[in-house]
């Protein structure tokens, strides 16, 4: 079990990565392989896609689950846990053809709204997240930055392609 604890631990904080000044810039850029190499994997079967994300879903979860149960270690801190942007990431592109441009315009559009989601959400819904259990927390502002930053650019792409 302490195993067990120990790679979620290395899994959720991307080994040292999490616990570097400016941890979710490096951990994005460091996710842009992984990112690429699932949307390759989308685009080359489209008949497992969905099978794809649930997938990861269930993964990070996994491994934040063990990450954040307290054991005989102290649990891992928030601000170390990185698995939850990289999944974000990756709804973040979910279906959309991507190239690097488009990767750090994206990046950078996730790592905003990351921010500013939780604080837009207490302003105008009145929704506080700190009385949410952590791994509800974690996944349900890098999910929701994500599927925004996907919904922004399927709404560019279709005013650029819409017919005149």
């Amino acid at each position: 079990m302490q195993n067990l604890k120990r790679i979620a631990n290395a899994l959720a904080t991307f080994g040292p990565v999490g616990y570097f000044p400016f941890a979710g810039v490096i951990a994005a850029l460091l996710s842009i392989p992984i990112v690429m190499a699932v949307d390759s994997l989308v685009w080359g079967f489209p008949a497992i896609y969905p099978f794809i994300y649930v997938a990861l879903f269930f993964l990070c979860a996994a491994v934040l689950i063990f990450a954040l149960h307290p054991g005989e270690e102290e649990p891992l801190p928030r601000s170390a846990m990185m698995i939850n942007r990289v999944l974000g990431l990756l709804f973040a592109f979910s279906g959309l053809a991507i190239n690097i441009k488009l990767l750090v315009i994206g990046c950078l559009f996730f790592l905003l709204l990351r921010h500013f989601i939780p604080r837009l959400l207490l302003l105008y819904a009145g929704i506080n997240f700190s009385s949410w259990p952590a791994l509800v927390h974690i996944l349900f502002i890098d999910i929701a930055a994500g599927m925004t930053v996907n919904f922004i650019f399927r709404f560019i792409f279709w005013l650029v392609a819409m017919p005149r």
